[in-house]
């Protein structure tokens, strides 16, 4: 987006924009303090049309946004950048797309997802090569706002996963700020592989911070 272009309350991203499919979305966000031309922003929207070329969120595209409280991730979506969704702390998300295949570093760190809550989520995660990036659902939730991710799948009914987590910097993709630990349960549906890239255990439960109760699972597709 235009830095002179000041915008707030509800706003919806266009398929096509100055007569070219828009393909990835930057700019709402900011590297440092928030966007003040973004500040006022509380849902953003996409056009549907099955015409979309949508692709990806780019790096910053939304980060510290703090009073953005709804945004939907299309189908079409397959990358999102390294601290896309980072430090949205007023932000509720129910639909996480389906076709996602990479999270980049710190994507929705210090964020708050899964609808206040109130409504336990699905992330599914597609069958194909899968990227997920040091710290990409970090310190989500607190105690008094749980995130609310009932289930997040790996391959679910598509091809055989074959799945990197990538951590560079040693802090694991689900890594948490406290021991209470909001997904509920964690299934692999087919994979044939699951490459770490780590200094440190970055798989929900295998360090005991799933919450009480919690699963995972390996399952055939």
């Amino acid at each position: 987006m235009k830095s002179d272009v000041v915008l707030a309350g509800k706003i919806t991203v266009p398929v096509i924009h100055n007569g070219e499919p828009v393909v990835g979305v930057v700019g709402f966000g900011a590297d440092g303090n928030s966007n003040p031309n973004t500040a006022g922003v509380t849902h953003i929207f996409f056009e549907r049309n099955e015409n979309s070329q949508l692709r990806y969120f780019g790096t910053v595209a939304f980060r510290a946004m703090e009073n953005l409280k709804y945004i939907e991730i299309p189908d079409s979506v397959r990358f999102i950048g390294d601290r896309a969704l980072q430090g949205c702390t007023s932000l509720d998300i129910t639909n996480f797309g389906n076709n996602v295949n990479a999270y980049g570093s710190s994507c929705f760190s210090n964020s708050f997802i899964g609808n206040n809550g109130t409504q336990m989520i699905t992330i599914n995660i597609p069958g194909d090569t899968t990227r997920i990036y040091d710290s990409a659902f970090r310190n989500l939730g607190t105690s008094m706002r749980p995130v609310g991710i009932a289930q997040l799948n790996f391959g679910g009914t598509g091809d055989p996963t074959a799945i990197m987590f990538v951590d560079p910097e040693s802090n694991g993709p689900f890594s948490q700020r406290s021991a209470q630990y909001y997904i509920q349960a964690v299934n692999f549906y087919g994979v044939t592989q699951a490459e770490i890239e780590s200094r440190e255990n970055v798989l929900p439960g295998i360090n005991g911070r799933l919450a009480t109760g919690a699963t995972v699972q390996y399952l055939t597709a």
